[in-house]
This record gives structure tokens, sequence and C-alpha cells, in this order.
């Protein structure tokens, strides 16, 4: 029992750690910093345990950089270098990237900012040219961001920053790039806004969530007795002028018949298609929501 419950915990934090944003390394691209939404380093997985084994063990790490580096890069001359390794990780020049923590530091011993440089070649050797690391390793697409977070995504590194370049990589000579300026075009109803809005179940957000959706629950004898439902809300497209265009929607609760279920969603349907208007991205090019579902409760009046 001990083994399966520790089985369980152990399986709920790898869950927990796909749901949580990660950092990205650092490139430099025209003299700008841009973040490197990757660790390029781990395409390469047997250069990538070659840096693990030179990492101090005594490095800090966290849920948004599990392997506690950080890697500096850049494009010059349509070539991608990798230019050194922070031990530790760096957000916007924190100085927590080089501060030591005595609870993961008990030989008291000085960790370096950097990778030493006989470090960096004894991973990195075969990549040397003329004492630079061209990263010839890598071919594909390597996306760079910069700049506010137009749309959040506390997962991997979903988030979309206001300007983005993907760049397409043929064993580390760059051939292609395209650039997106993404942005907020629309700033109505938030998905976001509400989920955190009405994330309590209380008699005041019930009535709330009621008068911004008006769902004829008084024309469903059927939902007598019955304390409220879950409306799920998928498949949503918007347009760049805030119009709900089209949408999924199922209700779930306990009884009731899949004809009266079926009734209710196309209601609940309707009412959120007359929100006007919602909020609208401009993602990549693209006018998009929020998020594309959410889920609430609608809580019915006693």
């Amino acid at each position: 029992m001990k083994r399966f419950i520790l089985s369980i915990f152990v399986l709920g934090i790898a869950v927990s750690s796909l749901a949580t944003a990660y950092q990205g390394d650092v490139i430099y691209i025209d003299g700008e910093r841009w973040t490197l939404m990757g660790q390029p380093v781990e395409r390469d997985s047997a250069l990538f345990h070659h840096l693990l084994d030179v990492l101090p063990k005594e490095r800090r790490i966290s849920s948004g950089n599990w392997h506690g580096y950080t890697g500096y890069w850049s494009i010059r001359d349509g070539q991608l270098y990798l230019d050194s390794i922070r031990v530790g990780f760096d957000f916007d020049k924190s100085v927590m990237a080089t501060t030591i923590f005595p609870a993961n530091n008990k030989d008291g011993k000085e960790i370096p900012p950097f990778l030493p440089a006989d470090d960096m070649i004894k991973v990195f050797h075969d990549y040397y040219v003329d004492g630079e690391i061209v990263a010839s390793w890598i071919t594909g697409k390597v996306r760079v961001a910069r700049g506010h977070a137009v749309k959040y995504v506390h997962q991997g590194y979903m988030r979309s920053l206001e300007y983005e370049q993907y760049y397409t990589v043929d064993q580390g000579r760059v051939t292609d790039s395209v650039s997106y300026h993404n942005r907020i075009v629309v700033n109505g109803f938030s998905i976001e806004e509400f989920k955190s809005k009405y994330r309590m179940n209380d008699s005041e957000s019930g009535e709330k969530i009621r008068q911004l959706i008006p769902i004829p629950v008084e024309n469903y004898p059927d939902l007598a007795g019955v304390k409220g439902f879950v409306c799920n809300v998928s498949d949503i497209q918007v347009d760049s002028l805030g119009n709900l265009l089209a949408c999924s929607v199922k209700i779930d609760f306990k009884g009731g018949n899949d004809e009266v279920k079926s009734r209710l969603s196309q209601d609940a349907k309707t009412a959120l298609m007359n929100i006007r208007p919602w909020k609208v991205l401009f993602i990549d090019n693209e006018f998009v929501p929020e998020t594309n579902s959410f889920s609430f409760r609608y809580g019915l009046e006693e």
C-alpha cells in the first residue's frame, strides 16, 4: 500500500510539472536580447547528458528550469552559436542566478555563475570552429520572443509574447525567418478574468453569472430540485470585431435526459453568442480568443 501511495505521489509531481511555464534560454539577435523558447542543447540527447555530467550538483533548479542551467545563444551572419551556459537560471538579469543557497550547497563551495571554458570545450568539442561553438547539431524551427505576454499559458513554452520570430535552421545555419507582432485587438469579455472572478461557489457569484449569461432556465421544469449544472464550452472561434462566431456547449448535471441537456446546451450557446464583444488576440497573424475552451458552474436560484 505504501508503495502504491508513493507511486501516485510521484505521478502527481510529474503531471503537475507538465503544467508549468518554462523559462527558456537567452538569445541575442542584432544586439537585442530575446527569450529562446526552448533549450536547444537538449535536441541532441548525448550532448545534453554530457552537459549534465559537468554541471555542479549544487546548482539551483526550479519548476520552470528543471535542469538548472540557462544557455546563451546568438545569431550572427546567418549562423546560430552557443556562446555560454549559466549555472542556474536567468530571469532578465536577476541576481538570483548567481546566489548561493545554503540548503543546496552544504559544502559551502562557490558555484561559478557560468560554466568554465574547459567544461564547455569538454562537452562541445565536436562543434568548436575558430574558438566558437557552432550549433550545427540543430536542424528545425527555433522560436524566439520578447516583450509583454499577450497570451499567458502556464504550461511549457505555450505563452505568446508581443514580438516573436520563427527561424528555420539547417545544421546551425539560418535559412529562413518569419516575424509576428502579437497583440490584443479587442479588450472585451475576458475568459481568464471570468474564471478568476467567479471561482467561488457563492450566491453573489451565481447571481452575476446568471446576469451575464441569461439562460432561460424557467423553461425547464425538469430542473426542479437541481441546484446547478456545469457548462463546458469548447471550440471557441471569434472574429476581429469581438463577435463569437462559433462554439460547442455541453451541459452536465445529475439526472435529466439527453434531450433536456441538448436543449439547455443550445440556450446556453445562444446566451454566450449574445455577449459582445469578446476579448480577441492577434497571435501569429490569426484572430483568436484567450483560450478555446473553459468551464463554469451555473448555479440556480433557490
